[in-house]
């Protein structure tokens, strides 16, 4: 049985690597700093073949930002990506005993769209895009097989629609009709 389970289904399309351990200094807060994650959540460094924009990544970076900094401005602009990868990524920003802004910098879609839920405070510019959908996958096997397959993503469905009902503080049946 192959299993890939994922919730991306915008390609990338930047020619170049993708920014995301990139941070800069907010020049309006001497106590806060701006992380970006822009392009998919893993990607591949189109110049390297290497794999960038890990959960790995990001949870080293902003636990190291944690310890300088009372603020953290999360600025996204990605398609989204793998569910389990994204999970690691919203956590790690939701469970921040530090003050955590997010901000979509133009498409926040998939799993980008759960990162930004992640924030103390989210701002969405009035010229960007927000988009949120159910988990899919690609699946080979059996019968059988497809049947565990349908009710692994029917509990991921649950995990992503529990961020939605949390934030915007909707019952879990609302979140999971739409």
């Amino acid at each position: 049985m192959y299993v890939a389970i994922q919730v991306c289904s915008v390609k990338n399309s930047f020619k170049s690597p993708p920014v995301f351990a990139f941070h800069e200094q907010n020049p309006d807060m001497e106590t806060a700093v701006d992380l970006y994650i822009y392009g998919a959540i893993p990607d591949v460094d189109w110049n390297t073949w290497e794999e960038v924009n890990t959960d790995r990544d990001f949870v080293k970076e902003f636990k190291s930002l944690e310890q300088q900094y009372s603020r953290i401005n999360i600025h996204i602009n990605s398609p989204g990506g793998y569910i389990d990868q994204g999970l690691a990524i919203f956590n790690t920003i939701r469970n921040s005993k530090r003050e955590t802004h997010t901000y979509n910098d133009g498409f926040c879609a998939s799993m980008g769209a759960e990162i930004l839920l992640a924030g103390d405070k989210v701002h969405v510019a009035k010229s960007s895009m927000t988009m949120l959908h159910s988990g899919w996958g690609i699946a080979m096997g059996n019968a059988a097989d497809l049947r565990e397959i349908a009710d692994e993503l029917e509990k991921w469905d649950k995990v992503l629609a529990e961020v939605v009902a949390s934030k915007l503080n909707i019952p879990l049946e609302e979140a999971i009709s739409n």
